[in-house]
């Protein structure tokens, strides 16, 4: 029998739009076709015996293998994986299609041991209204940061009891890329700083909420951004978030303001079914899904990977980049686009036809002077993405140039002094 690693997909991902179970298998090339082909045939069937609604049934080969998938709501993930995994073994030959009906009793079991349709309810109420809901193994939640409220997943509250107005967003984006994600989040925590915000924001350093650490460690996963969102000090949120959270496990958040894509380079292929720059390219694109409404995805015009992929999209999109002569960004600006570059050394936007300098590249400290181009972009990308969320071109200013990325306190002290030289330690370009 091949080789084969079950998921749940808790969020939008590569694959789909809705939650769902995956199975990532390599089977034989010679029978791959028949055994996918059964497979899909016999989710349905057994949808269909245990009367379950039919879901979204897909797959998706590539050069190491398939990946195998069907959606499932929240309360049903984990019997779901049972199913799929029993498909496949039957669709293998390892299970007989006569053995079926008492598998099925089996899986009937467990769905109804999962099945919690308080809460689908309050997962449909604030899908209703408009509110932010998230939820894992544990908790579950409405709203974000200042106006959330959290419970306790077998504490969940009566519908009726409920002030939906009490429950509202707040300022919200997420960032992704190869390089210079964790060093952006926190330039953007410290512009948002500045306005007045007390911003919460995960990265593949820990969790903070305004000046707290709340944590150090990878937490650029959903479970980082669940951890962030439900912190009632925060009224305004950035979240990093990694390729392998991506893959793994899908979105974190269903929507935001904001979708940061910095770069993408060949990095940890291999994975999830991603074994070329091409898919990586795709996969990191998996924030567009976030932005698919009133939000926008913002977007490097520097790197030719983004600007293939991102010529497919209808969304709404940004640009920005480090030549002000790019293609990409004269076409915005002659369309009347915002557009965001550098030209005779400073930060600059370009908005219904007009060029503001936002701030001189020598002012901000992690440049140093413009020495260190990895920084220019990601004190690019966060104006950028703050001014996409807002904020003022003073507030941006005072933010860029009051930052020098120590990693324990956001807001001071990394800048070392060696032998006369101002040197910024190398997490900065992370």
């Amino acid at each position: 029998m091949p080789d084969y690693e079950s998921r749940r997909l808790t969020g939008a991902s590569f694959f789909c739009d809705e939650p769902a179970a995956i199975i990532d298998a390599d089977i034989p090339l010679e029978r791959q076709e028949e055994v996918i082909r059964t497979w899909q045939s016999t989710v349905e069937l057994l949808h269909r015996n245990l009367q379950r609604s039919i879901p979204k049934i897909g797959y998706r080969t590539h050069e190491k293998g398939q990946s195998l998938y069907f959606t499932a709501p929240i309360d049903a993930l984990y019997s779901a994986i049972e199913l799929g995994e029993l498909a496949l073994q039957v669709a293998l030959d390892e299970v007989s299609s006569d053995s079926i009906a008492e598998h099925e009793k089996t899986l009937s079991k467990l769905f109804d041991e999962e099945a919690r349709p308080d809460l689908l309810l309050l997962q449909q109420e604030a899908l209703a209204h408009d509110v932010p809901f998230l939820w894992d193994d544990d908790f579950v939640s409405l709203g974000y940061g200042k106006a959330s409220r959290t419970w306790g997943v077998d504490e969940l509250p009566e519908i009726e009891t409920l002030d939906w107005n009490a429950f509202k967003k707040i300022p919200l984006a997420i960032i992704t890329g190869t390089n210079g994600k964790s060093t952006t989040t926190r330039l953007c925590n410290q512009i948002l700083k500045v306005t007045g915000h007390t911003v919460g924001f995960s990265s593949t350093d820990g969790i903070w909420a305004g000046e707290k650490c709340l944590d150090h460690g990878d937490y650029s996963g959903p479970g980082g951004a669940r951890e962030v969102l439900r912190n009632q000090d925060i009224d305004a949120a950035i979240l990093e978030v990694a390729r392998g959270g991506l893959l793994r496990r899908g979105l974190g958040v269903a929507q935001a303001d904001v979708a940061l894509i910095t770069n993408v380079a060949e990095d940890h292929l291999g994975e999830y079914g991603v074994n070329t720059l091409k898919e990586l390219v795709e996969a990191k694109f998996i924030v567009r899904k976030a932005v698919s409404g009133a939000g926008t995805l913002l977007l490097n015009a520097d790197d030719p990977g983004v600007v293939s992929f991102a010529d497919s999209l209808v969304q709404k999109i940004v640009w920005y980049s480090l030549d002000q002569n790019n293609a990409v960004i004269r076409s915005q600006i002659e369309a009347g686009n915002p557009a965001f570059f550098v030209k005779d050394g400073h930060i600059c936007i370009s908005e219904n036809g007009t060029t503001t300098e936002l701030c001189s590249i020598k002012e901000i400290p992690i440049t140093i002077g413009g020495a260190a181009k990895h920084n220019v972009a990601n004190a690019l990308a966060a104006s950028a993405l703050c001014r996409l969320l807002g904020v003022s071109v003073d507030c941006i200013r005072d933010g860029l140039t009051s930052f020098d990325g120590n990693r324990d306190n956001p807001g001071r002290g990394n800048l070392r002094q060696i032998g006369g030289v101002s040197v910024m330690v190398d997490f900065a370009h992370n």
